[in-house]
């Protein structure tokens, strides 16, 4: 078993999805976070994953 990691959020750039809204991506081996910050009264339009 490989040894846990640990990841500081503030180390990871911020990527702008729509207006107002960004996502910071933050992955390993077996796991990824998302961290999706709105401004007040921010939408994101309809999708899929």
């Amino acid at each position: 078993m490989s040894e846990p990691k640990f990841w500081n959020e503030k180390e990871f750039k911020a990527k702008e999805l729509v207006d107002g809204v960004t996502a910071k991506l933050i992955w390993g081996e077996k796991i990824m976070v998302g961290i999706i910050d709105f401004e007040p009264f921010k939408l994101v339009p309809d999708h899929q994953h």
